[in-house]
């Protein structure tokens, strides 16, 4: 089976002693692709030689934990290196209502970013938290060529149709397999399969492992896929096939 983790960040300090037989392992047992997200213009050079040293996908963008006062400045750094380094996407970008930066310099830094989408014709990595409402609004008043993902969808089956209505596929991550995420599980029962793709958030995804909550690997993704098979009464294959297609297609 060939597997696509469609969001993960083995760039993270956490894997330093370890990436190596990390991305090893992985690819041993058939993740064939990785995308690593972006967070912040500062942590971009690094990112991108890890990648290329690797042969991983990576998107670049401003996560709304790490905005600051120069925003502006951020942007022209991001530009920058989208025009020098070609990442197959824009992000994580997003708007996030428990965490980060003001509401307001998050939504016109998001904005920002969806035109920069508009310009260098790039599907977007989403970050929304407690915001779906607002992030809705942006997407249903810029008009994206690319479309993109709503990473870590954690949101009521109303709000997931809206999503694909309006062209994006549902990131599903380790969340799914705790047996209290009943609205994700029903999410995941009714949305079309060619609308999810999978994804670990690796490190900071968490994994319940024997009572114990772990940080996930991208690795993770084959247990998310199992539970989608087992909560649609389908076999992982499917799942593994139709959401590598469905990522590969969005990233391409």
């Amino acid at each position: 089976m060939r597997w696509f983790d469609s969001h993960c960040h083995i760039d993270d300090d956490f894997y330093q002693d370890h990436r190596h037989e990390i991305i090893q392992e992985c690819q041993s047992q058939g993740l064939q692709r990785m995308l690593v997200a972006g967070t912040a213009p500062q942590y971009f050079v690094k990112q991108v030689a890890l990648c290329e040293q690797f042969n991983l996908d990576f998107a670049l963008g401003i996560h709304p934990w790490f905005i600051d006062s120069d925003a502006p400045e951020m942007l022209e750094q991001l530009e920058q290196a989208i025009e020098k380094f070609k990442p197959q996407a824009i992000g994580e970008c997003g708007l996030d209502k428990i965490k980060g930066a003001s509401f307001d310099m998050q939504k016109d830094v998001f904005r920002a970013q969806l035109k920069l989408s508009q310009k260098y014709n790039l599907p977007v990595v989403i970050h929304s938290v407690k915001a779906h409402k607002w992030v809705i609004e942006q997407l249903q008043s810029i008009s994206l060529n690319r479309k993109g993902v709503i990473h870590g969808f954690y949101g009521s089956k109303e709000q997931a149709h809206t999503f694909v209505n309006l062209g994006f596929k549902l990131g599903i991550g380790p969340f799914l397999c705790r047996a209290t995420a009943h609205k994700l599980h029903d999410v995941v029962k009714h949305i079309p399969l060619e609308n999810l793709i999978l994804e670990s958030d690796s490190p900071f995804g968490q994994m319940n492992r024997k009572g114990i909550m772990q940080p996930t690997s991208p690795l993770s993704i084959i247990e998310v896929a199992k539970k989608i098979a087992e909560l649609r009464d389908i076999t992982v294959k499917q799942v593994a096939e139709v959401t590598f297609e469905s990522t590969l297609d969005l990233f391409s």
